[in-house]
């Protein structure tokens, strides 16, 4: 056992080994399903009023088999955030190989810029266009206390700075954390595994002072004890490929796929146990969940032509699907299929997911495509 642990702990201390090659590609289909389950979990979410409410409705005692069986099934789309956290852990993963090769650093923050701002202004825009359609024709479909993401001079300037402030754009709490680990991870990158194993420390120390909310409401707060520890994970695994891919790749696609499956339902258990939204214990299972897909999808070399489709669009899908699905929400009141926002019929919440992913795509040709050919373009020249 000894001889064991020195082995580990001499792999660690030995030079580090980078993967020879990565299907980014593989990885974009990685977002592309993290990105697709956001989207079940914020249609259903917003186009089904869910089993608590059903439940005032009709007493859970009165429920069929087929109905109980149907809410148990839709605790599988809580797990909205716990993807989000594969969606960092790719982040830190990619970014590993961009300043790999030690680029300059404002290079890096140019190719960043022209990589996600575009269609992120684009998201807002949508958003701005999706409220004010609503506030126009069916303000019944709008909270009352919501406001346009460029309600006021200072609304606007917070979200041109990412800092998410207005309706429909939900899902823009994780850009920001996005945001601040592309500022810091230049000066961090070339101290590896110290950057990694720092983390590791301020999130222990976070588990600790999270139950007195020192962590607060502060952004940089929030990033640096919540967030910032799944980064690290990400380019904790692309400097220590090599010597840590033995602890998660299962040679066996089929046992691969069965543990990935166990891992999911012992989130989604989790998580309807402790009937909290929020908790750091869930995302630490996600982690490990996220970590063992990223190994065997490129291990096993998983890619078909859906997963290379939904993860050429996946940051629009994101970006974009929220403010997408509220507007289907008013579409269908206007049209009479359900009288308000407190939709009954079980299956409507389904038909928000190709609707959304529908205007993403348009989007996508819009903005992103022409970001990403934009860089192409720079990469050549250089």
């Amino acid at each position: 056992m000894n001889d064991i642990i020195k082995t580990k702990i001499n792999s660690f201390n030995s030079p580090i080994h980078c993967p020879p090659s990565i299907d980014f590609k593989i990885l974009d289909g990685l977002r592309g399903i993290a990105a697709v389950y956001v989207v079940f979990n914020h249609a259903r979410g917003n186009l089904f009023i869910g089993g608590l409410k059903y439940a005032q409705i009709k007493n859970i005692s009165l429920w069929s088999i087929s109905e109980k069986l149907y809410f148990s099934a839709l605790q599988c789309t809580s797990l909205g955030r716990e993807f989000v956290i594969l969606f960092f852990i790719l982040s830190g993963f990619s970014i590993a190989f961009s300043l790999n090769g030690k680029p300059k650093i404002a290079g890096f923050y140019l190719r960043r810029f022209i990589r996600i701002y575009p269609p992120y202004f684009i998201a807002l825009i949508w958003a701005f266009i999706v409220f004010t359609a609503l506030q126009t024709f069916i303000p019944s479909a709008l909270p009352n206390n919501a406001f346009s993401v460029f309600n006021s001079f200072g609304s606007t300037i917070k979200n041109i700075l990412y800092l998410d402030n207005g309706y429909l754009i939900a899902q823009f709490w994780s850009l920001k954390f996005e945001v601040l680990f592309y500022l810091f991870i230049p000066f961090f990158i070339l101290k590896k595994n110290l950057y990694f194993f720092v983390s590791v420390i301020l999130e222990i120390v976070a588990l600790y002072i999270n139950w007195k909310d020192m962590s607060g409401n502060g952004i940089v707060a929030q990033y640096i004890l919540d967030y910032n520890i799944y980064f690290a994970v990400g380019v904790f695994c692309y400097f220590n490929f090599d010597n840590i891919k033995s602890l998660f790749i299962l040679k066996n696609k089929y046992n691969f796929y069965a543990i990935v499956i166990i891992i999911f339902f012992i989130m989604v258990a989790f998580k309807y146990l402790i009937k909290y939204e929020y908790n750091k214990y869930s995302l630490v299972i996600a982690s490990l969940f996220s970590i063992i897909l990223l190994f065997n999808f490129l291990h096993h070399n998983i890619k078909n032509k859906l997963l290379l489709f939904l993860g050429k669009i996946s940051y629009t899908i994101y970006i974009t699907h929220f403010a997408s699905i509220i507007l289907l929400v008013a579409i269908l009141i206007k049209l009479g299929v359900v009288d308000s926002t407190e939709i009954k019929n079980k299956f409507i919440w389904l038909t928000g997911i190709p609707f959304a992913i529908g205007i993403s795509y348009l989007f996508y040709l819009l903005a992103e495509k022409p970001s990403k050919d934009l860089l192409i373009k720079l990469r050549k020249k250089n």
